[in-house]
């Protein structure tokens, strides 16, 4: 930490002299910059490496001296044993017990990939120092972390003994070899001598030392083996070596995919030779091939891999249909059948029937028998037929009728209604689109749609009533209300003894902390109708949105109650009818 507040310190003021420099205050000599470090002589800080006589590396002591230390295993090569090194030839090695940075065979790593053992240190991201852990990992653990601190490691890791062997952390913090078989001080599979002096393996059934099926490659039958020509192989029933491939040379079987000395696409042959799976494997083709030439024409692969133009008229080098030169001076076309070059039938647009053209008003169309060019739409201003969808002139969806006009769908397009059609009004009330195309309602009983004395539905039973002077939907027999003392029904407005707005709630008391309306935001109750986009009309759900609803002329969705036209109850149905 000490260093590292140093180095700050030392940047800060060298940044500092550099802006004092650039605008000229150290110009005259009442300045004097002095280095901080701790070991101004040296101009070094304690810990930093330092060299003496003899090309020997010391460290800076308290005392500001260069000290060679003798704690190192190796001071020759400042270095301790199993630390990380360089070898003469470049490949990363550990220092050996004799000082001499030697390449380490990998199985005899603890960390093969890391070129480490555990417990050795190790850079994270090449940068923060870390130890090796058991699981081969770099990792900045702190010691105190661990069940056994000293050894950085936990019970029952992996570790490594003072003579280097494998061994396993134990309960008291020891890390003691560990064995498969303790009695043999041996692990599974490992070599072993037998008693006529032969090698044998560590049985893993019961720990004995028992005979190789294979004595002469000391291997059971399905190891791993080398064949005579040094080929990788697995040893079969009869202990011989039999490689894996057909092709052993090229790690691959007859049939495989392989490169050619020319790098080309290949595969094995029999012959185990890496045959080019194309004729012409340059361009990853066959013989006859389509392709393009260098100047951009179609044309097909020769027996000698050459790009050769294809015609349909080889004597002409045209294809069918192409422009052609008649005798006269006048244009033709090859003809499909002769390959010859004949006169158009339709001289004056240089086609024939059938051919596509552009009339006199550059619309498009067809040659017909008589040489006429005739449109290819009813209306070819809109490019189009009659009876096709179109956009108007306001943008409105519309048809095109006989004399090629965009109609609208609507009379009202801008309610997306017809005249008569059901709507919401601006204030929401249920409506109907009137000649001027305004959603208007001019009964007596707005809510309703009714006018006083009219049949109507009561809403909680379902049968015929009448409609009263308060544009209320009662039986035969007068008003039925929810709650005949308050003569209200639960929902409707109320005034408290103290004259305060509520609404009447479910045990017919008036309810005054409820607020005026159940969705604020579209001051409507839910039940209410409401306006959608596009005029359309909907009902304020239980969440306070206004939903689309499923039938727009009826007002209501599938499955609501409805008046039949001979005043019956009846259910909206599917095809929005009350059926």
């Amino acid at each position: 930490m000490l260093k590292q507040i140093t180095f700050l310190l030392t940047g800060c003021l060298i940044t500092l002299v550099a802006l004092l420099a650039s605008c000229g205050i150290l110009e005259n000599e009442e300045f004097e910059v002095v280095p901080v470090v701790d070991c101004p002589t040296l101009a070094l800080n304690f810990q930093d490496s330092c060299a003496v006589a003899g090309a020997m590396t010391g460290t800076v002591s308290q005392d500001c001296a260069c000290i060679v230390t003798d704690s190192l295993d190796c001071p020759t090569l400042q270095a301790n044993f199993q630390d990380s090194c360089r070898t003469a030839d470049g490949t990363a090695g550990l220092i050996s017990g004799n000082c001499v940075c030697t390449e380490p065979a990998l199985d005899s790593l603890d960390c093969p990939a890391l070129m480490a053992n555990i417990l050795d240190s190790c850079l994270i991201r090449d940068t923060f120092p870390g130890i090796v852990t058991g699981n081969c990992r770099c990792s900045s653990a702190i010691p105190d972390s661990f069940d056994c601190p000293v050894l950085m490691a936990n019970i029952g890791r992996r570790c490594r003994t003072s003579s280097g062997a494998r061994g396993s952390v134990t309960e008291d913090c020891e890390c003691l070899l560990s064995f498969d078989c303790p009695e043999l001080r041996l692990n599974f599979n490992d070599s072993c001598g037998l008693g006529n002096g032969q090698a044998g393996y560590v049985d893993t059934l019961n720990c004995a030392c028992s005979p190789y099926d294979c004595p002469v490659f000391e291997s059971n039958i399905g190891d791993y083996c080398k064949t005579a020509e040094n080929y990788s192989g697995q040893l079969d029933e009869n202990c011989n070596c039999i490689t894996f491939y057909d092709c052993p040379e090229l790690s691959g079987d007859v049939g495989d995919y392989c490169r050619t000395p020319e790098r080309y696409l290949g595969r094995l042959d029999e012959a185990c030779e890496c045959d080019p799976v194309y004729d012409c494997p340059e361009v990853s083709k066959d013989i006859g091939s389509p392709c393009t030439t260098t100047e951009g024409y179609a044309g097909e692969l020769d027996a000698n891999c050459d790009c050769l133009i294809t015609y349909d008229c080889l004597e002409l080098q045209l294809n069918f249909n192409d422009s052609c030169g008649l005798g006269n001076g006048q244009a033709g076309y090859v003809d499909s059948l002769t390959c010859a070059c004949s006169p158009y039938e339709c001289i004056t647009f240089e086609g024939n029937p059938g051919d596509r053209c552009r009339t006199a008003g550059n619309y498009p169309g067809e040659l017909d028998e008589a040489c006429n060019c005739v449109p290819l739409f009813d209306c070819p201003v809109f490019s189009r037929n009659i009876g096709d969808f179109c956009r108007t002139i306001e943008n409105y969806q519309g048809k095109l009728d006989e004399n090629c006009d965009c109609v609208p769908f609507h009379d009202c397009p801008k309610l997306f209604r017809d005249i008569g059609d059901r709507c919401i009004t601006p204030v929401g009330y249920v409506g109907e689109v009137d000649a001027d195309c305004n959603c208007t309602n001019d009964f007596a009983c707005p809510i309703l749609r009714e006018e006083i004395g009219d049949t109507c539905i009561i809403s909680r039973t379902g049968e015929l009533g009448v409609v009263s002077n308060d544009c209320q939907c009662v039986g035969p027999d007068g008003p039925e209300y929810d709650c005949p003392d308050l003569q209200l029904n639960k929902g409707e407005p109320c005034t408290n003894s103290d004259g305060v707005l509520g609404f009447v709630d479910e045990n017919c008391g008036c309810d005054v902390s409820r607020t005026a309306f159940d969705c604020l935001a579209l001051e409507r109750n839910i039940g209410d109708f409401c306006p959608v986009q596009d005029s359309l009309s909907g009902i304020v759900n239980s969440k306070c949105n206004c939903t689309l609803l499923d039938c727009q002329v009826l007002m209501a969705n599938v499955g609501d109650a409805c008046r039949r036209t001979d005043g019956s109850n009846g259910r909206v149905s599917q095809d929005c009818e009350c059926e």
